[in-house]
């Protein structure tokens, strides 16, 4: 029997569908080379770290697909919440990945990761068959935005499509640099092209691409040529041995280890002469949004990550290497910040609505904080009912019937 729960109201979700890239494939080499028993190893992990890290956000695991998940968030969770978790899912996969299945497959996909849809909206619960299932608008959209990260990319690997109108609810802050583009999604909107805003993961991709360039994709034809048999001697316990290593025609850093005494090492090419060294930290500059440049140690090899807190400001840097260099980004914002006092003080800064362009900005500037930190902050108040919506200088307030109607437009 399906019937409607009695008497609940659902406030809105944010809808999470996320997909692994070349399950397929990767299936059928584990199935070839009768690792089969890998594939749900990797799947467990996923989930146990899932449901370990969706507990803080009071998220809900809703789903399994057998290549993905479907996770359902409160409306109180922000754009760099949501981000941040996602990029820790990404990154988890990509570690596993790498460790479980890479090493067996007789050839790696081309394409290896996750992909992403977001959306926000209202769920209308059913009891079906004992259990609790979910239908609404968000569910379908953030589904054909999943599929619809393969559109026009041929490395779509940790991307994510996210509505135009979820992007702007969840006050996603520009550390997260998205894209604007336009998505035809299956019977969503008479299939007209839909706002939809681009997010790459970064750091999980840079990880996937190390794996891919060091372990198993091929390179490609013109960029290959015979093995050469490099002698080398460990610096550790100048043990002296035999590699064989493909000659590329760009410079590159390959992880590996000493066979006699296991001592982590990396080879390193430039100008076609190759290094072996102990693979050990070194110190880079970077520099904080705060201004402060911090000295941060990061492994070599391209792929690495390491956190690290400013130590002017305190917040967390999440400090990677790729190759183009070392980069960072912010793990999140301290929720000390998010207090009452802090709301208070956005709300007196923000002034009496409608606000001029850039208002937030300039309050940033005042209070010297991240502007994203300061709309995440009025979306914060207007759920509290303090402000209330305000798209271009119009002043919007909700009906009875959950629908909006202009109240005030600025000059």
């Amino acid at each position: 029997m399906t019937t409607a729960k009695v008497n609940q109201e659902l406030e809105p979700r944010t809808v999470v569908i996320f997909d692994i890239c070349s399950s397929t494939a990767i299936l059928e080499g584990l199935v070839l080379t009768e690792h089969l028993g890998r594939w749900r190893d990797l799947l467990i992990r996923l989930k146990e770290f899932i449901e370990s890290e969706i507990k803080p956000l009071t998220g809900e695991v809703y789903k399994f697909l057998g290549d993905g998940w479907v996770l359902l968030f409160p409306s109180s969770v922000t754009g760099i919440q949501l981000l941040n978790f996602l990029e820790k899912l990404a990154d988890c996969y990509g570690t596993q990945a790498k460790d479980l299945v890479v090493p067996v497959l007789e050839s790696t996909p081309a394409v290896m990761g996750l992909t992403f849809g977001v959306d926000c909206g209202r769920l209308v619960a059913l009891h079906m068959n004992h259990t609790v299932e979910y239908v609404g608008r968000a569910i379908n959209v953030a589904a054909r935005l999943q599929n619809a990260t393969k559109e026009d990319d041929r490395s779509p690997a940790y991307k994510l499509l996210m509505s135009k109108a979820a992007y702007n609810a969840l006050a996603v802050p520009p550390d997260w640099k998205a894209t604007e583009c336009k998505r035809s999604l299956r019977n969503i909107r008479g299939n007209e092209p839909c706002e939809c805003m681009k997010i790459h993961l970064g750091l999980a991709q840079e990880i996937t691409d190390a794996t891919q360039m060091t372990e198993r994709t091929p390179i490609a034809q013109s960029a290959r040529s015979e093995n050469k048999a490099i002698r080398m001697e460990c610096p550790a316990c100048h043990l002296k041995f035999t590699y064989q290593q493909k000659m590329h025609k760009n410079d590159r850093i390959k992880a590996i280890k000493c066979p006699g005494c296991g001592k982590r090492l990396y080879l390193e090419q430039t100008s076609g002469e190759f290094t072996l060294k102990l693979r050990k930290s070194v110190p880079e500059k970077v520099l904080c949004p705060c201004g402060e440049i911090n000295i941060v140690r990061v492994d070599p090899v391209i792929g690495s990550s390491v956190i690290q807190n400013c130590k002017s400001c305190g917040e967390q840097l999440r400090v990677y290497r790729t190759k183009q260099g070392v980069q960072r980004k912010l793990v999140r914002l301290q929720s000390p910040k998010l207090t009452d006092e802090f709301l208070q003080t956005v709300k007196k800064g923000m002034g009496s609505q409608p606000w001029p362009h850039g208002r937030a900005e300039e309050v940033a500037r005042q209070l010297g904080v991240p502007e994203g930190l300061v709309r995440i902050a009025v979306q914060m108040l207007i759920r509290k009912g303090v402000f209330k919506p305000q798209i271009d200088g119009i002043l919007y307030v909700p009906e009875q019937n959950g629908k909006t109607q202009q109240k005030l437009k600025t000059g």
